[in-house]
């Protein structure tokens, strides 16, 4: 389970790894991600290097975009569990397109054209307008595909509008996820503004929540830093003694904590805690309860610090 957010594409080609074909078109704009044009009946793909955690089989995205000035243009702006090469690759996709407001969810099993699974139409889309999409992929053998589209400013819908199941494509196989298009011609380009992934069951965030930075001494009975409910980033750094603590209660972030604690220090209380922690210099005093994912050469966006 972990979370992962960005909405600065400026590390595309570092923190991004190409896989289907290697054509330079791909751009950044001011943090956000250009989709390139191309050949027909090509596959171009990246896939995001933070996400490569072995760990991701069950996946959900969300996506913020703005579709292209074409109202014909079609694209698949995501893929997943990904395998393969461009004329033979594995993988579930994600597309949409504009003209004939069509939201749709395909899987490749080794072969170059795209199968699909399920579609929709109940959301009529607009050129050169931003919209949100939600999709998730999960089950082993038999898969459940999910997928809604709602426009930027709009209340998420409650319901899915792609909702199914299907033993076909990738079933129960990790692979990589990325951005993606196929079959991408001339003025069919898409710009990706964020992206989130949840991993095994955890929501794909749709914010970094703004961040907060907490530095200074805790000492004696000081809770230290209580982010209970807390949704955002947060920083911490300084000297904690005594009885001090971190309670992470219902926190969704990703927190790295690093440092050394005193004797009767709790350390981290990441109780209802489903980010990912990184737990690195911690000594034996106690160790923290977590349930999340503990990688120590993660490089989170939360970082806590003990000095």
């Amino acid at each position: 389970m972990a979370t992962y957010f960005t909405d600065d594409f400026a590390d595309f080609g570092s923190d991004w790894t190409n896989r289907y074909n290697d054509y330079t078109q791909w751009s950044v704009t001011s943090g956000d991600l250009v989709y390139p044009t191309g050949k027909a009946s090509d596959w171009q793909a990246w896939s995001w290097t933070d996400v490569e955690d072995g760990n991701h089989a069950n996946i959900e995205a969300l996506l913020k975009l703005t579709l292209s000035s074409n109202t014909g243009a079609a694209t698949y702006p995501f893929i997943f569990r990904a395998s393969g090469s461009d004329e033979s690759p594995t993988h579930y996709g994600l597309y949409i397109y504009g003209a004939s407001n069509r939201l749709r969810l395909t899987y490749n099993a080794g072969s170059d054209a795209p199968t699909e699974i399920a579609s929709s139409t109940s959301v009529t889309l607009s050129a050169s307008t931003t919209y949100w999409v939600r999709v998730r992929i999960n089950g082993s053998g038999t898969v459940t595909v999910q997928a809604r589209i709602w426009l930027d400013g709009d209340s998420e819908p409650g319901s899915w509008q792609i909702n199914t199941t299907t033993t076909a494509g990738p079933a129960s196989s990790a692979g990589w996820n990325g951005v993606a298009t196929y079959n991408n011609q001339a003025a069919n380009v898409h710009t990706l503004l964020q992206l989130g992934i949840g991993t095994n069951g955890d929501t794909a965030p749709s914010s970094a929540g703004g961040g907060a930075t907490i530095a200074g001494s805790f000492a004696a009975t000081e809770s230290a830093v209580d982010t209970a409910a807390f949704a955002g980033d947060v920083l911490v750094s300084g000297s904690f003694t005594g009885t001090g603590s971190v309670d992470t209660t219902s926190f969704s972030g990703l927190v790295k904590v690093a440092g050394s604690f005193a004797p009767t220090e709790s350390a981290v209380d990441s109780a209802a805690f489903t980010g990912n922690v990184v737990t690195a210099g911690i000594p034996t005093l106690s160790s923290p309860t977590v349930t999340g994912v503990t990688a120590t050469a993660a490089t989170p966006r939360v970082t806590i610090t003990f000095a």
